[in-house]
């Protein structure tokens, strides 16, 4: 039988509790990227190879970028990117 409307919340996690895969996700995601070498072993790969670069502004970085702010229009956060490829090996 369904509840009736307006009838108050029962069971369920209360308002504000945050999920607990999402915090164990976020937890290990930390932890490799620590052991990888933080902010400068990023860095390292990314400089490695254009791949790496390009995959970071067009993959990862927009990823961790909070989207209200990747989507102002008046103030937007991430510039055009034009990354030349060459040919020549």
């Amino acid at each position: 039988m369904a509840k009736k409307k307006g009838s108050p919340k029962t069971g369920g996690r209360k308002k504000g509790t945050p999920n607990k895969v999402s915090t164990n996700g976020k937890k290990a995601i930390q932890e490799v990227f620590e052991n990888l070498g933080g902010a400068e072993g990023l860095k390292m790969w990314a400089m490695k190879d254009e791949r790496n670069l390009e995959a970071f502004y067009t993959k990862i970085f927009p990823r961790v970028v909070p989207t209200a702010l990747a989507n102002d229009e008046e103030r937007p956060l991430l510039p055009s990117l034009n990354i030349m490829l060459s040919s020549d090996g």
